[in-house]
């Protein structure tokens, strides 16, 4: 074997092992991005004292189930928890809201549905339905929205689209969800460095 021959064959094992290191990179962080995108959804309430269990339609093809309580004072909050919440998860902050009379609808998050969540991506289109939902009941005259975590990225998103809204309040929500993945202090090419990008790659 010549020295070209094994300079060619170096290079095959070099291109081998990047490729293998590669696709075991990308393929961990696609399990990690399904647990992500997919997460269990938990129990929900059977019942809880003024509200009703509502269905809100997002398209023909998925509804939501979420809980809705009439107003006092012609004003209904949109509360929508963070990924992979249930309809229940922010019924403590609708209680507090319900005793100053206002009305509240809120939604489970798509994984209850067998979706797959999108961090707020499409859950601005969630946001968008509850307000028709909203809007077509009686006495409601006018509509803010709540939103935690991915949540609040959602509610950000539908206000841009949606002049209805009329009030929003986000919490702990991202602000670029690129850097949000990729903003760590690992060191350049160390495993967590090429970890958090092959995360956002995948997702």
């Amino acid at each position: 074997m010549n020295n070209a021959d094994i300079r060619k064959l170096i290079v095959k094992i070099l291109f081998a092992l990047l490729s293998g290191w590669l696709l075991f990179l990308v393929g961990l962080a696609g399990v990690y991005t399904r647990q992500l995108t997919h997460p269990a959804c938990p129990p929900d309430a059977l019942e809880h004292p003024g509200y009703t269990l509502v269905q809100v339609s997002v398209s023909p093809k998925l509804a939501l189930p979420g809980w809705w309580r009439a107003p006092q004072n012609g004003a209904v909050i949109l509360l929508l928890g963070g990924s992979g919440s249930n309809a229940a998860s922010i019924l403590p902050t609708a209680d507090l809201l319900a005793q100053e009379g206002y009305g509240i609808l809120t939604l489970a998050s798509r994984n209850c549905a067998g979706q797959p969540v999108t961090l707020g991506y499409r859950e601005a289109e969630d946001v968008q339905a509850m307000l028709t939902f909203a809007r077509s009941q009686p006495g409601v005259d006018w509509v803010g929205a709540l939103g935690f975590s991915a949540g609040g990225a959602a509610v950000l998103r539908a206000a841009a689209r949606e002049p209805g809204l009329q009030a929003v309040i986000a919490e702990g929500q991202y602000s670029n969800l690129r850097h949000e993945v990729i903003n760590d202090p690992a060191r350049p090419l160390s495993l967590q460095w090429q970890f958090h990008r092959a995360v956002l790659f995948t997702l």
